[in-house]
């Protein structure tokens, strides 16, 4: 299946009452579903929490106006953010953010291509977010550009290794960031069931039951 890299997504497609009008994003809030934003750009420059000490986000390096950039940077700070992982490979304003800031940058950026993302993309993360989280007065940031696709999925990666049910922890980023299209899901457990001692046969199995989630959401 084709992928899009950073493109907006599109509304889930559970049934929907046509007869008395009422639209799919009404009957996603009857059913107390997250209701997905039509522009990115709308939401991209929240910051949302996943865990007690992680959050995503879209990246202040791509703020649409000056004003955005450091709004965002003021709410990361006074949320209490001490580390940031961006995960875009476009271009790193670590070195500004950090003397801004005083927020830790750890840059680990890859393209958003649609490709598989390597095994290796995924272990850098994990271990620069262990040695963060392990200092519970720590809080962790990961976004790329618009907090889409690859920061997301760098967030899953981090919830896998932290014990997350791939499922529950797919919901529970879409739930507070609907615009979420977390496009190297796949990769993120398949990378996860083999690091930690799976068989091939269990990747597959947990790539199709993601897939199966997407199609329900």
């Amino acid at each position: 299946m084709p992928r899009h890299p950073e493109t907006t997504p599109q509304r889930g497609t559970r049934p929907y009452n046509r007869r008395h009008g009422t639209t799919p994003d009404e009957f996603r809030e009857w059913l107390g579903l997250p209701v997905r934003s039509t522009s990115p750009l709308d939401v991209r420059s929240g910051i949302q929490q996943l865990t007690e000490q992680l959050f995503v986000s879209g990246g202040p390096d791509w703020a649409p106006s000056a004003d955005t950039h450091f709004a965002m940077l003021r709410e990361w700070m006074d949320t209490g953010i001490t580390h940031y992982i961006p995960v875009h490979a476009e271009f790193d304003l670590g070195p500004y953010i950090e003397d801004a800031t005083g927020i830790r940058v750890h840059h680990i950026g890859v393209d958003d291509d649609g490709q598989d993302k390597p095994a290796e993309w995924f272990n850098e993360i994990i271990t620069v977010a262990n040695a963060v989280l392990a200092n519970p007065a720590h809080k962790l940031v990961v976004t790329c550009a618009h907090g889409i696709n690859r920061g997301p999925s760098a967030a899953l990666a981090i919830m896998l290794w932290q014990g997350w049910d791939a499922l529950a922890a797919l919901g529970a980023i879409r739930s507070v960031r609907p615009i979420a299209n977390i496009l190297y899901a796949e990769d993120a457990v398949r990378w996860h069931v083999l690091r930690t001692g799976g068989t091939e046969a269990e990747a597959h199995t947990a790539e199709q039951q993601v897939r199966d989630w997407f199609d329900r959401h």
